[in-house]
C-alpha cells in the first residue's frame, strides 16, 4: 500500500527549529461541554478544575475550550471573540461571561417565610392585644410586604392580608372582620368563599 506523502506541519519541532518530541496536554472530560441554555458559570468553573487536574496553562485553555463547545453555532461564537483569537484567557472569559454567563442572583433581603415568622412570633405571644402591638408589627409586616411585593414574590398586598389579621387574638380577628363587613369591604367569589381584603382596607379595620 502506498503511503501519502507527509506534511512539513506533521514534522514535531522545538523552539529552535531542532527536531523534539512535542506532547500537547490535552484537557480530558468525556461529560464536560457548553450548550446554549445551560449554566455557562457552572461549566466554566468544571472547565478550570479540569484544566488544573492536566496542568494546562491559561493559554492551553483558551486554546482548547472550543473542543467543549456543543454546537458549530457556539464554536462559531467563540471564535468570534479577541480573546480566543489571541489565545488570550483572562480576556476570552470576559467575552464568553458577557455572552453566556448566568450570574448568581443576591440572595433576597425577605421571603415569604419571613411574613410567615413574623406572624407565629406575634401567635406565640398570644397575639396582638394592644395599639403599641399593633403599630409595630404593622411597621415590620409593612417593610417585608413591600419589598416582597417589588421584587415580585408577591403579586399583591391583598395576598397576605388574611396573615395578617391571623397574628391577633381571637377575639380582634372577630372585630376586624366585622368591621370590614360593615363597611362592605369583604367580598365573595362566585363559589361563595370569601376574598381578601384590600390591604389599605385591612389595615384601617385593624387601627379603628
Amino acid at each position: 500500500m502506498e503511503q501519502g506523502v507527509p506534511l512539513f506541519s506533521e514534522i514535531p519541532m522545538d523552539m529552535e527549529g531542532g527536531f523534539s518530541t512535542f506532547n500537547t496536554t490535552l484537557i480530558n472530560d468525556p461529560d464536560l461541554c457548553y450548550e446554549l441554555g445551560g449554566n455557562f458559570n457552572q461549566f466554566l468553573k468544571r472547565y478550570k478544575q479540569a484544566a488544573s487536574f492536566f496542568g494546562c496553562s491559561e493559554y492551553k485553555m483558551a486554546m482548547q475550550i472550543g473542543r467543549f463547545m456543543k454546537t458549530e453555532d457556539l464554536l462559531t461564537a467563540l471564535e468570534y471573540m479577541d480573546g480566543y483569537d489571541k489565545a488570550d484567557w483572562k480576556r476570552l472569559r470576559a467575552e464568553m461571561i458577557e455572552f453566556w454567563g448566568e450570574f448568581e442572583k443576591p440572595l433576597p433581603l425577605y421571603t415569604t417565610q419571613d411574613l410567615l415568622k413574623l406572624k407565629e412570633e406575634f401567635v406565640s405571644q398570644g397575639g396582638i392585644t394592644n395599639y403599641q402591638e399593633f403599630k409595630d408589627y404593622l411597621a415590620e409586616f409593612s417593610e417585608i410586604l413591600d419589598y416582597l411585593v417589588r421584587t415580585e414574590q408577591v403579586g399583591r398586598k391583598q395576598e397576605a392580608t388574611c396573615l395578617f389579621v391571623q397574628s391577633f387574638t381571637p377575639e380582634i380577628q372577630k372585630k376586624i372582620t366585622r368591621n370590614l363587613s360593615i363597611n362592605g369591604k369583604l367580598l365573595q367569589h362566585p363559589d361563595g368563599t370569601w376574598k381578601n381584603p384590600v390591604w389599605n382596607d385591612t389595615t384601617r379595620a385593624a387601627e379603628t
